[in-house]
């Protein structure tokens, strides 16, 4: 099947399943990606975009503020990738993305007081490089997952309304000693105040060790669950251990 009628066909069948439970409030934006997708079919590449679709949250423990209800979380997405079916393995999957979770919800401070609307956001998205670019003065992973981003700046001078629910356990491979102190050097040092420690032959070998050890065969367990042969996965280390999520 075409790329864009299979992720078409997806999209509608997935507003379908929606439908089926109480989950979501109005899945139409995955009816109109799926939509646009199969009148675009005979473009180069596939694209969609799913403007918000939102959904009831749990009062889950952790929140903050503690009082704060009518949780919705909703997402909006932004992607597009190569139509390229026969060479799948050489290309990279997708051209752009992004990807924002938004999360809303109220408290009421009194029975005086009008209720005080509250908001925080995750942001993902694929990083555009051009040859214009500069290079970045912080850690940038092609594909990152943020709290905050665009959605949240125009709350700049009012981050009192933000509400905090505990955060999602995004996987990242294992860290050492070493491999802590290069994710906060990466993630929290301008990169102009650490050039030299980070292009130090000595710190770079002490990393790349680590990265060996620890990194290596982390990945080789994911990518193991699609391709098991050649691989020898310790029990404590499989794929559905790392990724609980595979199917």
């Amino acid at each position: 099947m075409d790329r864009s009628k299979e992720i078409a066909t997806d999209l509608i069948r997935l507003a379908t399943v929606l439908r089926t439970y109480p989950v979501c409030s109005d899945p139409y934006p995955l009816d109109a990606a799926g939509n646009y997708c199969l009148s675009n079919s005979n473009r180069p590449h596939w694209s969609y975009k799913v403007g918000k679709i939102s959904f009831d949250a749990d009062l889950v423990n952790g929140r903050i503020p503690f009082r704060c209800t009518d949780i919705k979380v909703s997402l909006s997405i932004e992607i597009s990738g190569s139509r390229d079916e026969q060479n799948e393995t050489t290309i990279n999957p997708l051209n752009s993305l992004q990807f924002d979770i938004e999360i809303e919800g109220r408290v009421s401070p009194g029975e005086e007081n009008d209720p005080i609307d509250l908001f925080s956001s995750w942001h993902l998205d694929r990083h555009i490089y051009s040859l214009k670019d500069n290079a970045p003065n912080y850690s940038h992973p092609l594909y990152h997952l943020a709290f905050g981003g665009v959605k949240m700046e125009p709350m700049e001078k009012d981050y009192g309304r933000s509400i905090i629910l505990p955060a999602p356990r995004i996987i990242h491979p294992p860290m050492d000693a070493v491999l802590g102190i290069d994710f906060i050097l990466q993630n929290y040092k301008n990169k102009h105040s650490i050039k030299k420690v980070i292009e130090d032959s000595d710190y770079r070998k002490i990393v790349k060790n680590s990265q060996a050890r620890l990194w290596k065969p982390f990945f080789e367990s994911i990518y193991s669950h699609w391709n098991p042969s050649g691989f020898n996965i310790h029990n404590e280390f499989s794929p559905k251990m790392i990724l609980p999520f595979y199917l």
